[in-house]
């Protein structure tokens, strides 16, 4: 798997899933120079159709189910209801904006993980992940 990501200093996002090497590198070449100094490509040779992307502050990790399984378990609880611990993206094909390089990851798939979510999987485990279409 191909993911172009972009950080540039202030901000971090994903432009670009290609499963082919090929595309990915078409892909990149075609975002523009302003942008493409702040962008990567990533290869993650382990990856494969469906996976998923934990959002951090600044940085991304990629899993795959049995590694998402249990991830929910691990997180150190805070009292603040609103504080979001990380959004989960669930990817099942490639995602390339019509233009290249810049961030639209808000139309991908996606959950914001936070207490009320945390509350709703002690009571339905890994179902509610397929009950919002993430699994």
């Amino acid at each position: 798997m191909f993911i172009i990501e972009a950080h540039n200093g202030s901000r971090t996002w994903i432009s670009g899933i290609l499963q082919d090497e090929e595309a990915a590198k078409d892909y990149f070449n075609s975002i523009p120079e302003d942008l493409k100094k702040f962008q990567s490509i990533i290869s993650v040779s382990t990856l494969s159709y469906p996976f998923y992307i934990v959002e951090g502050r600044k940085s991304f990790r990629y899993l795959n189910r049995a590694d998402v399984e249990g991830l929910f378990d691990r997180i150190s609880k805070l009292d603040d209801e609103d504080h979001v611990y990380f959004n989960l993206y669930f990817i099942i094909q490639d995602y390339r904006h019509s233009e290249p390089g810049l961030d639209n990851m808000g139309i991908l798939n996606h959950m914001h993980i936070d207490n009320r979510f945390l509350m709703n999987y002690q009571r339905y485990g890994m179902d509610l992940l397929v009950r919002n279409r993430m699994a």
